[in-house]
């Protein structure tokens, strides 16, 4: 039926949501779930002030989940 696979619809739904917070689309405070690059950080963004910043995390479990 040459669907998506469900690896990329995963993906794709996650980046909507994203998409969605940083816009404002939901009524919440996106800084508590998700963090931006600053420009202190040299954090090269190719002229977009929409880069995320990846958190360290101790569990390779913990670094596959949204919000983490």
């Amino acid at each position: 039926m040459n669907l998506p696979s469900l690896a990329y619809r995963r993906l794709r739904g996650d980046a909507i949501e994203i998409y969605k917070y940083l816009h404002g689309i939901y009524n919440v405070d996106s800084s508590a779930l998700l963090s931006l690059a600053d420009e202190s950080e040299k954090v090269t963004t190719r002229g977009h002030s929409l880069k995320l910043l990846k958190r360290d995390c101790n569990k390779s479990i913990r670094a596959n989940v949204f919000g983490f």
